[in-house]
C-alpha cells in the first residue's frame, strides 16, 4: 500500500520543479525580449489585440491635409475609432434579417 506521506510529498517536489522550470523560460524569454531589441535590425513590436496604431490615421491625414491640420484630424480619428474598438456593444458588421435568418448586410 502507497504511503499518502510519500506521495504528497512526491507531488511538492514534481511542483517545486515545475515552478522553477517555469521561471528559468520565463527569464530567457525576458532576456531574448531584450536582446531581439538592442541586436537585431528588423523591426519586433508586441501589439495588444483591439488596440490601434495611430501612425496610419497619421499618414492617412497628412496625405489629405495640410500639416498644422492633419495632427490635430488624425488625433481625433484614432480616438473615436480606439473608443469603438474598447466598446463591447459596438458591432462593424450590420446584421439584418433576412427571410428570418440572420444576414451580414452591406
Amino acid at each position: 500500500m502507497d504511503n499518502p506521506d510519500q506521495d504528497d510529498q512526491g507531488l511538492s517536489t514534481e511542483l517545486e520543479n515545475a515552478k522553477k522550470e517555469l521561471s528559468d523560460i520565463h527569464s530567457k524569454l525576458i532576456k531574448g525580449f531584450m536582446d531581439i531589441g538592442a541586436t537585431s535590425t528588423r523591426n519586433v513590436a508586441i501589439k495588444n489585440i483591439g488596440e490601434l496604431s495611430y501612425k496610419p490615421f497619421q499618414q492617412a491625414c497628412l496625405k489629405k491635409l495640410p500639416p498644422e491640420e492633419a495632427s490635430k484630424k488624425a488625433s481625433e480619428l484614432y480616438n473615436f475609432w480606439q473608443k469603438q474598438l474598447l466598446n463591447p456593444e459596438w458591432n462593424p458588421s450590420k446584421t439584418v434579417m433576412e427571410k428570418g435568418n440572420p444576414k451580414e448586410g452591406d
